[in-house]
């Protein structure tokens, strides 16, 4: 089955940067954007973050520690 991956253009993430600075805080226009399919919902419909947010942590953190793994066992 292939998947299909959606990139945002980074047009629309100008106009997206714009409209949060415009409206809001330029402390809130996020260092990265991603397109997903679906965010995961409670029972009484409000949206969680963590469901995405984790998984791209666990991306960040894998690439992290093999760039820089721990000095075990060094003295």
């Amino acid at each position: 089955m292939l998947e299909l991956v959606l990139v945002l253009a980074d047009e629309l993430k100008a106009r997206i940067a714009a409209q949060i600075r415009t409206y809001g805080s330029a402390a809130h226009v996020p260092s990265a954007m991603f397109h997903v399919d679906k965010i995961a919902c409670t029972l009484g419909g409000e949206e969680q973050e963590l469901p995405v947010r984790k998984p791209l942590l666990a991306l960040l953190l894998a690439k992290w520690l093999v760039r820089a793994p721990l000095p075990i066992g060094r003295t």
